[in-house]
């Protein structure tokens, strides 16, 4: 492997007048809205993984072609379903593939990522095996920007090839290109969450978020450069807290501010071109943010209701159900089957029973998504 001579940077220079547009996070938030609100479901099908692995607990989507492309876990699988949600092909681990950490589609093309192997695989737009990459970093998150740049997302972890957050790194070459946001000390000792979907795409956009950092950035080949600045208010942590917090370990930081009123880290963002949607804990609860990017305004709330009365239990996955953000305001949502409860209503011809199926809710939000 290439042992690469680093450089950090903090983004790539921003033009004078550049404009970053401020996400406030209603400080009165709702507890409780309700689905019809916010949201207009066209429809929901049911998976039909016959002769694969049933889908666990999705964790994203992506539009591919003529169908999706969906990482699953619990049991781990990434699988392309059809128009009809019918599993045609789907990858496991196995004696190649370790684990699937998290997963980028670019173009025709698969890529997953093995954390613990430091390794890409790619794969065809048939799932089928195509080679193997190995990394420098151990990283949680990634995206692709072309068959050849990797940027990964590595957490607060830094190594003899990285002293920053993210890492452009050429598959091919086995080159670090660009080392990039600085991770300080307490942030490493402190704030060391695993999440593992950090990129959301927009139409011909890419971003990156992260749970400490209250800016999203949009990502391009040349690097990164902040868009939007997530303001949470009074909710927000002092500019100063990490550098004078003192814990022994991470847990105790995280009991303590959970003691306090504050919204100390933000761990899903999705992005289309209506509407940007952030998950965040605040106090020992868990909140949503919805902002419209037309309108510039945000709702949040901490509890959903599906007033459409076909999904009995939407509380219980407020979290869960939200998996991709695509196009214009087109959403996907995921219902878990042990959570799942449909009426078998003669009157809704979409409603039926279902007995060991995820179910896949396709929809669209509604323009503006906040009056």
């Amino acid at each position: 492997m290439i042992i690469p001579v680093l450089f950090v940077a903090c983004a790539k220079q921003e033009k004078l007048d550049k404009k970053i547009d401020s996400i406030a996070i209603s400080e009165v938030f709702e507890s409780r809205i309700h689905l019809s609100r916010i949201a207009q479901i066209d429809s929901f099908k049911i998976v039909n993984a016959t002769g694969y692995r049933d889908l666990g607990e999705v964790k994203y989507a992506w539009p591919f072609y003529d169908g999706w492309i969906v990482h699953s876990s619990l049991p781990a699988a990434v699988s392309r379903l059809n128009q009809r949600c019918e599993v045609i092909q789907q990858v496991v681990p196995d004696f190649r593939l370790g684990e699937i950490t998290s997963v980028a589609v670019s173009g025709r093309e698969i890529f997953i990522l093995d954390r613990a192997a430091r390794k890409i695989h790619r794969y065809d737009d048939s799932l089928k095996w195509q080679e193997e990459f190995n990394l420098p970093v151990f990283a949680q998150s990634f995206t692709m920007l072309g068959s050849r740049l990797a940027v990964l997302y590595t957490g607060n972890e830094t190594t003899e090839y990285n002293q920053g957050k993210l890492v452009m790194y050429n598959i091919e070459q086995a080159k670090v290109l660009k080392d990039l946001i600085p991770v300080s000390a307490k942030q490493g000792k402190y704030f060391n969450f695993l999440t593992t979907y950090h990129f959301p795409k927009s139409t011909g956009e890419t971003f990156f978020w992260d749970s400490a950092i209250n800016f999203i950035y949009a990502v391009d080949k040349e690097g990164i450069e902040p868009v939007y600045q997530i303001d949470y208010g009074t909710w927000g942590l002092p500019e100063k807290f990490y550098d004078e917090a003192e814990f022994d370990n991470a847990y105790d930081f995280v009991m303590q501010l959970r003691k306090q009123d504050y919204a100390f880290r933000h761990f899903k963002v999705l992005v289309n071109e209506e509407c940007i949607l952030l998950t965040f804990e605040k106090a020992g609860d868990y909140l949503t943010s919805l902002y419209s990017r037309t309108t510039g305004r945000t709702i949040t709330f901490s509890t959903m209701t599906d007033d459409t009365q076909v999904f009995q239990r939407l509380d219980d996955i407020k979290l869960q159900f939200f998996v991709s953000f695509y196009g214009k305001n087109s959403f996907v949502g995921f219902l878990p089957v042990e959570l799942l409860a449909i009426k078998d209503n003669a009157e809704n011809p979409d409603a039926e029973v279902i007995a060991g199926k995820a179910v896949l809710v396709f929809g669209r939000l509604k323009h503006p998504v906040v009056q």
